[in-house]
């Protein structure tokens, strides 16, 4: 039972020392800011058709980002960032299965996929804490597929000749609809003003495939514009002739 009990305490290990360096990082600079943060931007998809279908186009749409972030900060011009996000992204696409005209399917369908959110970036910031920055980082973001919806449009002949038109509105389900999970690359550009308002471009890059159904496959790409505001000691102006003075 000890044994066991060991075992399954080792994988914690590293977590937990990683943990322990940026609390002492943290302690050390006392600079670690926190606050709100909001973004739109427009979503694009890298779609490969199901068997027997052809992409006749897919279309980009707009999203949104909605959380909190934390801002570490590592040494004077580096910083440790995370949060967590409600996110929206979305997209459309067109296919077509063609039997020389005799049996056919054209299919329309936009898709809003809704997730939750967390990014672990690192980011380097110029000059000195409590005036202004500009922000570069880069990093991973992590992404669980909470729900959807898609909106269908599937019309055609059927083997018997027969023309059908339906459409349909679908609620999506993560795991059974969708891939639950995403991992992404997320980069940044942005700058931090002097009382810790910022403005910041993003893109996102997702490397999983999303879908379930047979042999298709998309992956999404997202890039926007974001603001936020941090809060927490050493955020406002002049700080760091101020911690300085301390």
């Amino acid at each position: 039972m000890r044994a066991m009990a060991l075992c399954s305490a080792a994988p914690q290990r590293p977590f937990l020392l990683f943990l322990m360096f940026l609390a002492c990082f943290a302690k050390a600079y006392a600079q670690n800011g926190y606050g709100p943060e909001m973004s739109i931007g427009n979503t694009s998809v890298q779609y490969i058709a199901p068997s027997k279908f052809t992409t006749l186009s897919t279309g980009t749409m707009s999203g949104f980002r909605l959380g909190a972030i934390a801002d570490l900060q590592l040494n004077g011009q580096l910083y440790f960032q995370s949060g967590l996000y409600f996110t929206v992204r979305s997209f459309s696409k067109s296919i077509l299965a063609d039997s020389a005209g005799i049996l056919y399917e054209h299919v329309d369908e936009s898709m809003e996929i809704h997730y939750l959110e967390m990014p672990l970036s690192l980011m380097f910031k110029t000059g000195r804490q409590g005036w202004g920055r500009i922000c570069i980082a880069a990093g991973a973001t992590i992404s669980y597929v909470v729900g959807g919806v898609a909106t269908l449009h599937d019309y055609g002949m059927n083997i018997k000749q027969q023309p059908f038109d339906n459409s349909s509105n679908i609620t999506l389900v993560g795991g059974h609809d969708l891939n639950a999970i995403d991992v992404g690359l997320n980069l940044s550009l942005g700058y931090e003003m002097y009382k810790g308002l910022y403005f910041k471009l993003y893109y996102y890059h997702g490397f999983n495939n999303l879908s379930t159904f047979g042999d298709e496959s998309f992956r999404l790409r997202s890039l926007g514009i974001g603001m936020g505001y941090f809060m927490g000691k050493g955020r406002h102006i002049h700080a760091a002739d101020e911690l300085i003075a301390e």
